[in-house]
């Protein structure tokens, strides 16, 4: 199999189509409900995480960066 070259993204594109898309799949498609909660977790720690200066695989961020997000998210 041949290896396929990486699909480059925006950080727009990459919320649209991966983290809502697949949100949407996983609650109206697959009707997983419940695990939905996390992947709205990962993803608002993941706009958190793209607003701080840190590298994205730092650790001890998540309550930072979920704080960051939620702000984020209510500009919107």
């Amino acid at each position: 199999m041949d290896a396929q070259p990486p699909v480059q993204l925006t950080l727009t594109d990459f919320i649209r189509r991966v983290l809502l898309g697949d949100l949407k799949r996983m609650v109206y498609d697959a009707k997983l409900h419940y695990l939905a909660f996390g992947t709205i977790a990962v993803g608002i720690e993941f706009l958190g995480a793209c607003e701080d200066a840190h590298p994205f695989n730092k650790e001890g961020e998540s309550k930072e960066r979920f704080r960051i997000g939620m702000d984020r998210m209510a500009r919107f």
